[in-house]
């Protein structure tokens, strides 16, 4: 997944679902997995409008994956600050 400053790049997430939707492929999707805190290699940090924005693109999609899509936020080094 492609990252900007902010954190993920919601346009090329869109992008993959809708791919994924067109192609069927869709119900495979159970789940976004993003480290928000000083992602490695980047140690880019994700905005929490970013965070809500990507859980509001997957609720979208979730109806045409048949399930719930969860967002799972690895916040392992949250406290981490140099």
């Amino acid at each position: 997944m492609r990252l900007t400053p902010d954190g993920i790049d919601l346009e090329h997430l869109r992008t993959v679902l809708e791919r994924l939707k067109r192609s069927g492929e869709i119900r495979r999707v159970k789940m976004l997995y993003l480290v928000t805190y000083y992602q490695n290699p980047t140690g880019a940090t994700t905005t929490y409008a970013r965070k809500a924005a990507a859980l509001k693109l997957l609720r979208k999609y979730e109806r045409a994956a048949g399930h719930p899509i969860y967002l799972l936020e690895d916040a392992a080094y949250r406290e981490l600050r140099f």
